[in-house]
């Protein structure tokens, strides 16, 4: 292994001279072991314990895409029963359905009313006294 700083003169750029200076000594590495250990020493050695091991995921997958897809296991929610957020558009629908509905409601009290009234007067001659 050797490192090695290279200069060069700015006014040179493109020239191919190129002057080395050598950082430290060199080092010669080589292989002093050449045997490998038997094959229950080699799988007790490549063996890891289970604290490293990450934990798997569960409901939790990716798409095609690389996004994670995970899955909720909720209990079933009674839909009639909650009552979110309502903005004042959606109180305001409800103010006048609500006054609509009374409106009608009471025509047709009055038209049963009128009915009953004709009714009485046909049978008895003489028109129910309001109170």
């Amino acid at each position: 292994i050797c490192s090695c700083i290279s200069f060069q003169n700015c006014y040179t750029c493109y020239s191919r001279n190129k002057h080395i200076i050598y950082i430290h000594t060199h080092k010669n590495t080589k292989i002093r072991r050449t045997k490998y250990a038997s094959p229950e020493m080699w799988k007790l050695s490549l063996k890891q314990p289970e604290s490293i091991k990450p934990k798997k995921k569960k409901n939790q997958s990716t798409n095609i895409f690389g996004e994670t897809i995970g899955r909720l296991h909720l209990e079933k929610q009674d839909i009639d029963k909650r009552q979110g957020r309502k903005s004042k558009a959606l109180r305001l629908a409800d103010k006048i359905s609500t006054e609509e509905e009374k409106a009608a409601i009471e025509s047709e009290l009055d038209m049963e009313g009128q009915e009953i009234g004709k009714e009485f007067k046909q049978t008895y001659g003489f028109e129910k006294d309001q109170e």
